[in-house]
Parts: structure tokens; sequence; C-alpha cells
């Protein structure tokens, strides 16, 4: 048989063709779950100091202290959440201060504790609790809570008995009894083994003195007068004081305060004193009282000997919040008297890092140490799908980070903020809330989060146009910039890494080898932007960068300055061309970097445009 030629096949011409086929926005976030090749084109394997603002992938806001002239103390302890009186209220080593953000003038409003505390608002106060003190200023003094004395009795004949009248305060050591008076001078009181603190007395509105106008038998708790009282109705009050240790360190050993009241706030709710207790405070003669802790406002929530982590607001409902379990306290009112009780949500989810909890769309949001950040959707006590693991995506970097009981947080500007030692994790809601479909991992990894670095964030406070924080070990007030202008785009002066990975892509389909034609980087150029690009191949998986850096940018007196001067006038968007030449390649990848002081590192849009060769062997 004779020998054929097999025929020489054609060769192929491929088109260039785009990568992807349409623009997507960058807005996925860092996803460190799944493995790089599997990500969405708008997800990252690798990001830092970047998210998706006003439509744009761009550097984070930059930063500054707002009094560098600041004396900086040994511990950042808390801030309050918003401004008062127009200014920041915080707390560092040994003082409490308030602190002009505009001017950074600072002042000292009380000596305190170094150690943990938290600072709240209440009845137009600011309270500062931590364990041991009870802080109270009203914008011009600041001194120790002074506890309500209560009328314990009415009505109370000097050899006893009477009508309840207030509950004893746990709070403090002194009652009073009101008694009606007649011609006996002895007036047993309802307590004997009385303190030591003088008693005092008035009869008909006239004060009377110990030792003086009466004599006290601590032992048996009379009382004698040497004139007998006349006769009235509870024309005799008596104050006398007995100290309950016990009872006062429940409420002084409390860490975690939360105003709540069912429909409003006319109470506070304490707890986290290493038990599973919590109180709450009740209305006094002069009102909804702070310094009133009734005897028997108080429940307990699972097993006593473990410790109430936290509280938080949501809608009707107040969470109460363990390491390992969640509960939910409802108001009531039966006519008479307003009822809190309690219900579990959760026996599987918890919070151990009480600094993290916030309210996020509604929802209670915090970090666990052992599940991530975790949200409740439902306080239905008949759902058993109430709370959720939703940080999958950054769990692989968030869980391996040390002292994560000691993180803090805050919402701000649709932003759910967690600090970790100096490193910041942000969910961005607005972008991406969680909603649950029923998939619990789906509805985990759609969601947007980012991550920061440069920020040593002890606590956090806002006002409507501003977010501040002390640093951990300083002490020291940072605000961010929000606004895009000369400050913008520093980190203390100083510039600060951006960096953002288009992840590995297997443009040929994993069959055949393909050549990277061009790269088309829309940048938004009305505000200075330079950033070099380095490309990863099967072949350079070190990665190779590209000699012609992506520099835009447009002269506007706004944000005029000469390290970032330009004469330039562009439109809002530029299509950058890039030329990889990355030739006959498998899969390639492209990161995106700038630490220049003042300038942005923002990418609108991003196709590649590649040719397919011949298939891989």
């Amino acid at each position: 048989m004779a020998y054929k030629v097999p025929n020489t096949p054609t060769p192929r011409v491929v088109e260039p063709q785009y990568w992807p086929e349409r623009d997507y926005p960058l807005n996925g976030g860092l996803n460190l779950a799944d493995i790089e090749f599997d990500l969405g084109e708008n997800e990252t394997p690798k990001c830092l100091n970047m998210w998706y603002k006003d439509g744009i992938l761009d550097k984070r806001w930059g930063q500054d202290f707002i009094n560098e002239d600041e004396t900086p103390e040994a511990n950042g302890w808390s801030m309050y959440k918003h401004l008062y009186k127009d200014h920041l209220i915080k707390h560092t080593g040994t003082k409490l201060y308030k602190q002009n953000p505009s001017t950074g003038a600072i002042t000292e409003i009380h000596t305190v504790s170094d150690i943990k505390s938290k600072i709240f608002k209440y009845n137009g106060n600011i309270y500062l609790k931590q364990v041991g003190n009870y802080i109270q200023w009203d914008g011009t003094t600041g001194a120790d809570v002074v506890p309500h004395i209560p009328n314990v009795i009415l009505n109370r004949l000097p050899t006893g008995g009477g009508d309840l009248d207030e509950q004893y305060n746990r709070l403090g050591a002194g009652f009073k009894n009101s008694f009606n008076g007649n011609s006996t001078t002895g007036y047993t009181l309802t307590d004997d083994d009385l303190d030591v603190t003088l008693v005092t007395a008035t009869v008909n509105g006239v004060t009377k003195v110990e030792t003086v106008d009466f004599t006290v038998n601590r032992t048996s708790g009379v009382v004698t007068f040497s004139v007998a009282p006349s006769s009235g109705t509870n024309n005799v009050v008596i104050t006398a004081y007995k100290t309950e240790l016990d009872d006062i360190d429940s409420i002084l050993n409390c860490l975690s305060v939360v105003p709540f009241g069912g429909q409003n706030d006319n109470r506070l709710f304490f707890g986290n004193n290493g038990t599973g207790f919590y109180y709450w405070t009740g209305i006094s003669s002069v009102g909804v009282d702070p310094t009133y802790f009734p005897y028997d406002n108080y429940n307990i929530v699972g097993l006593t000997d473990d410790n109430i982590t936290g509280f938080n607001k949501q809608q009707n409902s107040l969470m109460v919040i363990k390491e390992r379990e969640v509960y939910a306290v409802d108001y009531s009112f039966d006519g008479t008297s307003g009822i809190f009780n309690s219900y579990p949500v959760s026996d599987v989810f918890g919070c151990d890092s009480p600094n993290t909890i916030q309210t996020v769309n509604n929802n209670t949001v915090w970090l666990s140490s052992e599940f991530g950040v975790c949200v409740i959707q439902s306080t239905n006590v008949g759902n058993q799908r109430n709370v959720f693991a939703i940080s999958r995506n950054i769990d692989p970097r968030l869980l391996q980070e040390e002292n994560l009981k000691e993180a803090s947080s805050i919402e701000f500007d649709g932003n759910y903020w967690l600090c970790v030692n100096d490193k910041v994790y942000l969910w961005d809601y607005f972008l991406a809330p969680y909603y649950d479909t029923g998939n619990p991992d789906d509805n985990a990894k759609r969601l947007s989060w980012w991550y920061f670095d440069n920020i040593n964030a002890k606590d956090f406070a806002s006002d409507v146009n501003d977010l501040y924080y002390i640093e951990r070990d300083t002490g020291l007030t940072v605000k961010f910039y929000l606004t895009y202008d000369e400050s913008q785009f520093y980190d203390f002066g100083l510039g600060y890494e951006g960096l953002y990975r288009y992840p590995f892509r297997l443009v040929g389909g994993g069959i055949y080898e393909f050549t990277v034609v061009n790269g088309i980087i829309g940048v938004r150029s009305d505000r200075k932007t330079e950033y070099q690009v380095k490309y990863f191949t099967n072949d350079d998986i070190v990665g190779e960068l590209d000699t012609d850096p992506i520099i835009a940018g447009s002269f506007d007196w706004g944000t005029f300055a000469w390290n970032t001067f330009t004469w330039d006038i562009m439109s809002a968007l530029f299509l950058w061309p890039l030329r990889p030449a990355l030739k006959n390649v498998q899969y390639f990848a492209a990161e995106f970097s700038n630490n220049d002081a003042g300038k942005s590192m923002n990418i609108v849009s991003m196709k590649w445009q590649y040719q397919t060769k011949r298939q891989i062997r």
C-alpha cells in the first residue's frame, strides 16, 4: 500500500477576546476561604487598606492625631460613642477626659482606675463604669455616684410594723424608716447591726443630731430620743446605714451597662461581674434613677457561674449575651409594675469579645473567638435558626489573630469596623447586607469584607460626619479624614500601602495556553493616582513588575498639594492601557499597589484582552 502524506492542519487564528466579558464592580471584597481560581471577578484573595467606596475601589481614609502635643497615657480604655456637649469623652490611664475634637484641647474630668471601663450616657449625664467605680459627670463636675437612699417602710410604729415602700438599694448602705410618732422615745428600726456611720433623723421636718438629740443602739437597731416626738403620720424619719458588701459588689463589679426599658430606655441594665446575674435600676422618689438598684431587680440566665459578657438592644428586646449562650429579655406591664422576662435565643453561639457587640441593620452582631463574627437574625423563642456565623470569607486570618477577646468595634457609615490588635476587618453591610436564604455558607460568602492595617483602636467614637478612636497603648485620639482633600491618603503624615490582587484566572479554560495582550484599567482621574502593577503567571509565580506604572491626576485647587501637583485636567474616568506581554501562559494574576503619601489608588473597572494559543499538553 502506498504511503499517504497526512494533510497539514490549517493554523487556527483566534481573534483577541476580553476577559471578563463585561465589567464587574470590584466590590466583593476579601475571600480567604475559597480557592483563588474559584473566586468571582469581584473578589480578591489579597488586599490591604482598600475598600469599595462611592462606586470605586480605592484606598481607605487617611488618619492623624487631633493633638500631636497631647501627652500619651499608658493605656487607652474607652470612649463615649458620640460627642457630648461638642466634646469627645475618653478614659486613658488614670483619668477621665473631655477633648475638643476641633482643637484637640483636653481637660481632666475625674481620677479613675487604670483598668477597663465602659462610658455611657444616661439622663443627660455621662457615666463611667469599671470594676469598683461608678462615676458621674454632668458636664461640669465629676464625682462618684451617690446611691439613692430608699425609704423602705412607711407608717411604722415605734415598736415595729408598717407598710413596705421602696426596696433596699443594692448599691448603697443607707435606708430610711418613716414612723408615725407618739409619746414614745424609743424607735425600733427595720435593721440591726448598723454601721458606725452617724444616724440622722428629722422630726416634723426638723433635723435631729445623734448624741445631741438621740442615741443609737447599733446592735439592736433602736433609736432613743431624749424628748419624745409629737404624734403624727410619718413625721419621724430616721436614716441609718448597714453595709452588705456582697450586694454592693454585685453592682460595682459589673463592667457591661445598657439602657433598656422595652419601648423606652428608663432602666439601666448591669452585668458582666463574673456571674450569670444581671440587674436593673428602678424608679425612685426622684423618678428614673441610675443610682437605685432595688434589691429584687435581678435575674439569672443560664448557669450562675457563667459570666454575662455583654448586652445589646434588638428591636424591643434586650440581648443578654454569654460566651456560649444568648438570651433575650422582654418587657411587659401587669397593670401595677413592669416585668422583665428572659428566654433563650441560642445555646450554641455566644460572645467572648464584649467590645465587638454592635447593632447592624437592626440585628445584633459580635465577634466570637471560636465562631468568628456572628449575627442574630431572629429573637423568636421558637426559631432554632436564630444566630449565624457570617465571617467565613476572612476566618482563616481573623481566627488566627491573638487577643481576639480584646477586640473593639463600631458601626459607622454602613460599615461594621472590627479592630483586632492594629488590624481592622470591615464588613460593608450597605453594599452586602446579610440575609438568610436557608444556606448559611452561601449567605456568608456574599458578604463584602475588607482588611486594613495601622489602626490600633481600643475604642471608637463618631458623630454625623467624623470617626475617631483612641490608641490602645497611648490613649491618643485619632481622627479619620472622610472627605477627599489635601489631608486624605496620609497616615500620621506618611504614606500607607494600598494593595489589591486580581485573582488567578484560567482564561483558556484550563485547556489552552493564552497570551495576555492588553489590560484596560478604568481609573478615576479627578484625584492624583499612581500605582505599580505586578503580574503573576505559571512561569513567574514570584511576580514581574510592570515597568510602566499607572499615573493619573487632574488639577484641582480644592485638593492642591505640591507632592501631588499636576497641570493635567482629565475627565472623571480615564481608561489606562496596560501591555503585559504575557505570552503562552496557562494562568495569570495581577497585583496593584501604592504606598505614596497623598495619592489615591483607585480602580473603577478592569478588563483583560487575551488571545487563545495552543492546547495545554
